[in-house]
Protein backbone atom coordinates (compact mmCIF):
# COMPACT_ATOMS: atom_id res chain seq x y z
CA UNK A 1 0.00 0.00 0.00
CA UNK A 2 1.42 3.37 -1.02
CA UNK A 3 0.52 7.03 -0.97
CA UNK A 4 -0.04 8.42 -4.47
CA UNK A 5 -0.89 11.73 -6.10
CA UNK A 6 -3.48 11.70 -8.90
CA UNK A 7 -4.13 14.53 -11.33
CA UNK A 8 -7.55 16.09 -11.01
CA UNK A 9 -8.19 17.38 -14.53
CA UNK A 10 -8.54 14.11 -16.45
CA UNK A 11 -11.58 11.84 -16.72
CA UNK A 12 -9.58 8.74 -15.71
CA UNK A 13 -8.12 10.05 -12.45
CA UNK A 14 -10.29 13.09 -11.75
CA UNK A 15 -12.94 11.27 -9.67
CA UNK A 16 -10.27 10.42 -7.10
CA UNK A 17 -8.80 12.73 -4.49
CA UNK A 18 -5.45 14.34 -5.21
CA UNK A 19 -3.90 12.17 -2.50
CA UNK A 20 -4.99 8.52 -2.37
CA UNK A 21 -3.82 5.18 -1.04
CA UNK A 22 -3.17 2.71 -3.87
CA UNK A 23 -2.43 -1.00 -3.90
CA UNK A 24 0.65 -2.21 -5.76
CA UNK A 25 2.19 -5.66 -5.78
CA UNK A 26 4.04 -5.79 -9.09
CA UNK A 27 7.17 -3.92 -8.06
CA UNK A 28 6.99 -1.91 -11.26
CA UNK A 29 6.63 1.69 -12.36
CA UNK A 30 6.81 3.73 -15.56
CA UNK A 31 10.25 5.21 -16.17
CA UNK A 32 9.57 7.41 -19.21
CA UNK A 33 6.53 9.20 -20.56
CA UNK A 34 6.35 10.19 -24.25
CA UNK A 35 5.89 13.87 -25.08
CA UNK A 36 2.36 13.08 -26.30
CA UNK A 37 1.38 11.57 -22.93
CA UNK A 38 0.84 12.73 -19.38
CA UNK A 39 1.13 11.14 -15.96
CA UNK A 40 -2.16 10.35 -14.25
CA UNK A 41 -0.77 8.97 -10.98
CA UNK A 42 2.59 9.25 -9.28
CA UNK A 43 3.90 7.81 -6.05
CA UNK A 44 4.10 10.42 -3.33
CA UNK A 45 7.49 11.97 -2.60
CA UNK A 46 6.71 12.10 1.13
CA UNK A 47 8.98 10.17 3.48
CA UNK A 48 6.05 7.94 4.48
CA UNK A 49 4.99 7.07 0.90
CA UNK A 50 5.30 3.31 1.55
CA UNK A 51 2.69 2.22 4.07
CA UNK A 52 2.50 -1.58 4.04
CA UNK A 53 3.69 -4.68 2.28
CA UNK A 54 6.90 -6.55 1.58
CA UNK A 55 9.09 -4.88 -1.00
CA UNK A 56 12.84 -4.79 -0.32
CA UNK A 57 14.40 -1.69 -1.87
CA UNK A 58 11.08 0.16 -2.14
CA UNK A 59 12.92 3.50 -1.86
CA UNK A 60 13.29 3.54 -5.66
CA UNK A 61 9.52 3.80 -6.03
CA UNK A 62 9.28 7.27 -4.44
CA UNK A 63 8.00 9.86 -6.94
CA UNK A 64 7.71 7.38 -9.82
CA UNK A 65 4.85 7.30 -12.33
CA UNK A 66 2.16 4.63 -11.84
CA UNK A 67 -0.28 5.55 -14.61
CA UNK A 68 -0.09 7.50 -17.85
CA UNK A 69 -2.25 8.22 -20.86
CA UNK A 70 -1.60 9.76 -24.23
CA UNK A 71 -1.73 9.70 -27.99
CA UNK A 72 0.18 7.23 -30.12
CA UNK A 73 0.24 9.78 -32.91
CA UNK A 74 -2.13 11.22 -35.46
CA UNK A 75 -4.75 8.63 -36.50
CA UNK A 76 -3.03 5.93 -34.40
CA UNK A 77 -5.17 6.02 -31.28
CA UNK A 78 -4.53 6.46 -27.58
CA UNK A 79 -2.97 4.35 -24.87
CA UNK A 80 -3.39 4.24 -21.11
CA UNK A 81 -0.84 2.30 -19.08
CA UNK A 82 -1.03 1.28 -15.42
CA UNK A 83 1.98 -0.02 -13.48
CA UNK A 84 -0.05 -0.62 -10.31
CA UNK A 85 -2.59 -3.39 -9.84
CA UNK A 86 -5.90 -1.87 -10.92
CA UNK A 87 -7.63 -5.25 -11.23
CA UNK A 88 -5.75 -7.67 -8.96
CA UNK A 89 -8.22 -9.94 -7.18
CA UNK A 90 -10.43 -7.94 -4.81
CA UNK A 91 -7.51 -6.05 -3.29
CA UNK A 92 -7.78 -3.21 -5.76
CA UNK A 93 -11.54 -2.75 -6.07
CA UNK A 94 -10.99 0.92 -5.21
CA UNK A 95 -9.13 1.34 -8.52
CA UNK A 96 -11.57 -0.61 -10.70
CA UNK A 97 -13.26 2.63 -11.69
CA UNK A 98 -9.90 4.00 -12.86
CA UNK A 99 -9.71 1.06 -15.25
CA UNK A 100 -13.36 1.53 -16.31
CA UNK A 101 -12.77 5.23 -16.88
CA UNK A 102 -9.82 4.38 -19.12
CA UNK A 103 -11.84 1.84 -21.13
CA UNK A 104 -14.83 4.10 -21.67
CA UNK A 105 -12.87 7.35 -22.06
CA UNK A 106 -12.55 7.20 -25.86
Amino acid sequence: MIRANLIQNHVISGPYNNEELLYIATGSWITQIPETARALAKVSTANDFYLAGWWPGNEGLRGQTLAMTGSLGENKGNITLFANDVAHKAHAQFTYRMLANAIFNK
